[in-house]
């Protein structure tokens, strides 16, 4: 019984600790051996430098946004509500938690001018740090063999580095993940010279865009990539296609004609690429100095779906989810969509009202208002 237990466990591979470097016990920061932890990120540094090494496991590492907008409301009495009001600073427990949080979309999205614009660029500026990371990670597969974000959830409501919040409300965190994590998935990224065993090269956007198909599947994943460089107005610039044929539990990376990779007006055009229903986009520019012009959008809801219809390119379109509004079921929550396109949001339907006189009552409205993207905070931050 025990004796041959603790027989059996002597036989075992066993970490004493995260991180670990089991080639050298006082460098457990080493991205060439065992485990590692990557908090400089959250804590001093911008998200890019995700990138700036390729560990063989990301052990820990998260990024902090808000509680949804929803559950805020159930717990805080602040009036008005602020970023820096009582209840938010008394429900943020990270060291100079709000200063980081500021600091860490400054980089890449304008000052928010309301409290409604801050809860929505912080949490989308949360799922974007993680997806940097994550995509990054996966990338590099089989060098990189696995990550693991800190932390799934909340017992308590507040800003913290959590997917879903102590009201089990799926933060836009949460989605990014599902799409992260799925078997098939496909990114661009930039590459350089290759990271090496002892490099940490800053690739950043110093690097070329280069498609990865990733597929940690057990079959073969054979489609047809489809890439092109495009114009905010839609207007194909370059385009670029060819066979994918990934075997199980393979990475493929697709190096892209210099004519697709480097841009005329890097503020106005972008990268799509396309593969068995996925899709990876490549911005030659930060959203601070993106042209992008403001949303026009047309919405059509019934009681359990929204579809929205971009006659614009928009940025990062999500639904919020705020106080008394839909909330997601199924399906995307935020999507990215060229002029023409459409997206439907799957919802839970909300309460009818009690039905009067016999007179059924229509289904809960929806407006632009139950949306934000990226394109109205760059206006908002215009007409400062």
């Amino acid at each position: 019984g025990a004796a041959g237990g603790a027989a059996g466990a002597a036989t075992r591979p066993y970490t004493p600790t995260s991180p670990v470097t089991p080639t050298d016990l006082m460098d457990p920061r080493s991205p060439d051996h065992g485990s590692v932890h990557s908090w400089v990120v959250w804590n001093r540094i911008d998200y890019t430098h995700y990138r700036d090494s390729v560990p063989r496991f990301c052990a820990e590492f998260g990024f902090q946004g808000p509680a949804e907008r929803a559950t805020l409301a159930e717990y805080l009495d602040d009036d008005p509500i602020a970023a820096d009001s009582p209840g938010m600073v008394l429900h943020e427990k990270a060291a100079d938690g709000l200063r980081k949080l500021d600091a860490g979309f400054a980089p890449h999205l304008p000052a928010p001018t309301d409290f409604e614009d801050w809860h929505f660029t912080t949490s989308l500026n949360q799922a974007r740090a993680i997806e940097t990371g994550i995509s990054w990670f996966r990338s590099w597969w089989p060098r990189c063999a696995g990550s693991i974000i800190w932390q799934l959830n909340d017992c308590w409501p507040v800003s913290s580095w959590a997917a879903v919040d102590s009201a089990g409300r799926r933060k836009l965190l949460w989605f990014a993940l599902r799409d992260l994590y799925d078997d098939h998935f496909l990114t661009i990224q930039p590459r350089g010279e290759e990271v090496g065993e002892q490099s940490a090269a800053t690739l950043n956007r110093a690097g070329v865009p280069t498609v990865i198909a990733s597929n940690l599947a057990g079959a073969p994943w054979q489609a047809t990539l489809r890439v092109r460089r495009c114009r905010f107005d839609g207007q194909l610039l370059e385009s670029f296609q060819s066979a994918i044929d990934a075997d199980p539990r393979t990475n493929v990376t697709i190096e892209l004609p210099a004519r697709l990779t480097r841009s005329v007006d890097p503020t106005r055009e972008l990268l799509v690429a396309e593969l068995a229903g996925r899709r990876a986009l490549w911005w030659f520019a930060e959203d601070l100095d993106l042209a992008l012009e403001p949303a026009a959008l047309e919405i059509v809801s019934d009681d359990l779906s929204i579809t929205v219809t971009a006659h614009r390119l928009v940025k990062d379109l999500c639904l919020l989810g705020g106080p008394g509004a839909r909330q997601i079921s199924r399906g995307p929550r935020r999507a990215t969509l060229l002029p023409g396109e459409s997206v439907t949001f799957h919802t839970y339907p909300l309460p009818r009202p009690r039905i009067v006189g016999g007179l059924g009552q229509p289904a809960p409205s929806v407006s632009r208002k139950d949306f934000r993207c990226v394109n109205d905070l760059l206006e908002a931050a215009r007409r400062v």
